[in-house]
């Protein structure tokens, strides 16, 4: 019961075992995910919590709607502690409401600002409205800089109960940057390149033909280059190494 690009992100989210469907598939029929249903908040909170694998000591903050023994009160609590959540005021968390598009954008902004989403970077938003309709002022700056970013759709209403297709798109988008930027290698200011030739009776072992790839590493990376050759194996060369 899922179409068009929500497809990558329900499939990631299920494979991963961060969100489910509402029927699993058998080997005779597709399963269910009801991408129309809303999500509460406790809910949402937990999934994210589950999904970052994260722990807090918790800062003492408790909500007095949200019981001890309640499944999602862990997560919240560490959320709480983390600064992920604050709640409504009053000391309520509201966990059983719907949770709607700017409470996910602002969780989601307040998880990368804190560091706890380390590799993913925001782009701020400028003067954007989402269909006509502002943001609550608490919410406006994690609204846009979500939507200019590419994880928040610019068609969603920002007070409408996020739907679970809506948190499947914006979630998969976010874990999936953060995993593929964890995985890229660390940029150096300084790369050296070890380039090394094996002789053959005299085929290779020309000081020319090893400077030109030294410069061409050089040329194209800004690199320091040391080359080594073995020598030659049957003519009994040297073996050199230089450092450009």
């Amino acid at each position: 019961d899922v179409a068009g690009d929500g497809v990558e992100a329900v499939d990631y989210l299920y494979e991963n075992g961060i969100l489910i469907g509402v029927k699993a598939p058998t080997a005779d029929s597709s399963g269910l995910f009801d991408p129309d249903a809303k999500i509460i908040r406790g809910d949402f909170v937990k999934m994210l919590v589950s999904a970052l694998d994260i722990t807090a000591e918790q800062n003492g903050l408790t909500f007095s709607d949200v019981p001890a023994d309640a499944y999602y009160a862990e997560h919240i609590a560490i959320a709480a502690s983390l600064g992920l959540v604050n709640g409504i005021g009053h000391g309520l968390f509201a966990p059983e409401n719907y949770i709607n598009n700017q409470e996910v954008a602002a969780i989601l902004y307040r998880a990368v600002e804190n560091g706890i989403l380390k590799n993913v970077s925001l782009v701020a938003g400028d003067g954007w409205e989402l269909n006509q309709m502002e943001p609550s002022s608490w919410a406006k700056i994690s609204v846009q800089a979500l939507v200019a970013s590419g994880v928040m759709e610019g068609t969603a209403e920002p007070t409408a109960d996020a739907t679970r297709l809506d948190i499947a798109k914006m979630l998969a988008k976010i874990l999936q940057t953060n995993l593929e930027s964890k995985a890229a290698p660390e940029a150096y200011d300084e790369v050296l390149v070890v380039v090394h030739t094996n002789d053959t009776h005299g085929y290779i072992q020309n000081e020319a033909k090893v400077k030109a790839v030294a410069d061409y590493y050089k040329g194209t990376y800004g690199s320091n280059v040391i080359t080594m050759s073995a020598g030659d194996i049957y003519a009994g060369g040297a073996a050199v190494a230089h450092y450009y």
